[in-house]
């Protein structure tokens, strides 16, 4: 299944905050390292935005089975 540029552009940006999370957290001084509450919040911001549907799918309610996502067709 190939990634479209949006999806791969989103994987790109949650990769480079976890990363980056990750460095804040091994800063050499102890005062200029990131809080663990600000870490779990970047990295949940991160969980959650690539976790999002991509623009490219329409969500729509199914009354039995719940919200479906669906590929929008090309215009």
């Amino acid at each position: 299944m190939a990634l479209s540029s949006r999806a791969l552009k989103k994987q790109l940006e949650c990769l480079i905050a976890i990363l980056g999370v990750g460095l804040s957290c091994t800063v050499e001084s102890p005062d200029q390292r990131i809080t663990m509450r600000d870490s779990l919040h970047k990295l949940k911001r991160a969980r959650d935005t690539l976790l999002k549907p991509t623009l490219d799918h329409k969500p729509y309610l199914d009354l039995e089975g719940g919200i479906v996502h669906r590929r929008m067709k090309s215009s």
